[in-house]
């Protein structure tokens, strides 16, 4: 009998996950460079003392959906966007972060920066300086940056060796292991930004779907506590 309750509870945790994960894609809705987070799920078989197998759900891993958001043209000339498999390299007091959120500023002393102020990094892992004279900025679909007659740099392309080993970190940052590679396949949109990947009215429907299921599995978990129950009073009757 504690079976069916073991069973509606291992349920219960994984869609409290799967909750946590989706309400966090659709607060992020509208959050530039965002990537939505994924839920695995997997069942585990075990004998239960009635000689029968019973699944219980596993909360087994989450990845992120690597899909490209929307575009979204801005006119900002500092605002790019990326076409394709590949990142922005900044540098953080962390170390080496990825990024695909390609709002972008100059600091005070004229580095490129994105809006938490961690320096744009070129493919070398240097920073990018804009001389305060420059009359307006072109960024190149390689990334080069100038005034169109002077050149201050060239932004960065890279991506990992494995997209699925990125860890999420705060503000739209990533971290991977080892170095990254140049993704010269990869073209910069100035003036643009990616938005989020999140598809809004799926991510309700999925919410959705999420509640009522939770529901069901607190109405069998009740109906089998309440089953123990009156077992144990059974019982405690009996002479």
């Amino acid at each position: 009998m504690q079976t069916q309750i073991y069973v509606g509870l291992s349920g219960q945790l994984a869609l409290r996950r799967q909750l946590d994960v989706v309400a966090n894609n659709i607060a992020n809705m509208n959050t530039a460079g965002f990537r939505a987070e994924k839920v695995l799920f997997d069942a585990h078989m075990e004998k239960a003392q009635e000689g029968r197998s019973v699944s219980f759900v596993v909360d087994r891993n989450s990845y992120t959906d690597m899909r490209a958001g929307k575009m979204e043209r801005t006119g900002n000339p500092l605002d790019v966007a990326i076409n394709g498999d590949a990142w922005l390299q900044v540098g953080t007091p962390e170390g080496l972060r990825y990024t695909r959120d390609g709002r972008l500023n100059l600091d005070a002393d004229g580095r490129l920066v994105t809006m938490d102020g961690n320096p744009v990094l070129d493919n070398g892992g240097g920073e990018i300086t804009i001389p305060q004279d420059a009359a307006r900025v072109e960024i190149l679909k390689d990334g080069t940056i100038g005034d169109g007659e002077r050149v201050f740099g060239q932004i960065g392309r890279v991506r990992p060796a494995d997209n699925q080993t990125m860890t999420r970190e705060a503000n739209g940052l990533y971290s991977a292991p080892g170095r990254p590679e140049a993704a010269e396949d990869a073209e910069f949109q100035q003036g643009m930004i990616e938005g989020s990947n999140v598809q809004p009215v799926l991510a309700m429907t999925e919410l959705v779907a999420i509640s009522r299921a939770y529901e069901q599995t607190k109405t069998m978990v009740e109906g089998g506590d309440e089953t123990l129950r009156g077992a144990i009073r059974t019982i405690g009757r009996i002479d």
